[in-house]
């Protein structure tokens, strides 16, 4: 049987529970961690992305309070990614020049399209989507 999670368990999380045991409840999260890297980190990942996806102000007020550690984590991705960076790029540059008019409808009719790149080696031919319909094009791809 899997063990309930605190709050079904009927606490809230570690705040009804010795120091002690929460001492020994860190050290066997830590013991995890060290054992599970890859694993950690993914988890980790996926619980950022739902915190952000689910608190978006909040996201956007921790990268006003916190530039520095925004500003690092955008380079960091762009390190990671410098053809979509450089992509992103060029496009951003050529719709604030005039270039390239970004449409004020998704072909299916919802406001404020996002660029998607099919190829990021030609980063001006994009497709103007929604939000909804550029993560449904990203589902089928990946």
């Amino acid at each position: 049987m899997k063990r309930p999670k605190a709050a079904e368990a009927g606490n809230l999380g570690m705040n009804n529970i010795t120091v002690d045991q929460r001492e020994k409840a860190r050290g066997r999260q830590q013991r995890w961690r060290a054992a599970h890297p890859k694993e950690y980190v993914a988890l980790h990942r996926e619980a950022s992305r739902k915190w952000k996806k689910a608190n978006p102000e909040k996201h956007r007020e921790w990268c006003r309070l916190h530039p520095d550690k925004h500003r690092t984590s955008v380079r960091k991705w762009m390190e990671k990614n410098t053809e979509k960076a450089a992509a992103h790029t060029i496009l951003n540059d050529a719709v604030k020049a005039g270039r390239i008019t970004r449409p004020d409808t998704c072909p299916c009719g919802n406001q404020n399209p996002e660029a998607h790149h099919s190829d990021y080696s030609k980063p001006l031919m994009v497709y103007w989507l929604c939000s909804e319909c550029h993560k449904k094009l990203h589902r089928k791809d990946g």
